[in-house]
């Protein structure tokens, strides 16, 4: 019986092959170390925000810049 839109449901037991897994998340900067699985996110300035997306590898510097930080400030 086909699914109306609406019903909850979808494949209770996807395969997802260790292959895929490994290729589904590769930074796009090299980055080798492990990456949290959550998202972290902040509303910012609107002027920010612009010069931010106006990048051409915004996630890359926004990485470095977040880890940076952190080392200094938060890390010792």
């Amino acid at each position: 019986m086909p699914k109306k839109k609406g019903d909850k449901g979808g494949n209770p037991n996807p395969l997802q092959t260790p292959e895929f897994i490994a290729k589904q998340y590769k930074p796009q900067d090299g980055y080798e170390g492990e990456l949290s699985k959550k998202v972290l996110g902040v509303v910012v300035p609107v002027e920010v925000d612009q010069a931010v997306r106006a990048l051409p590898h915004k996630a890359t510097w926004l990485r470095r810049v977040i880890t940076e930080a952190a080392q200094q400030e938060l890390l010792g």
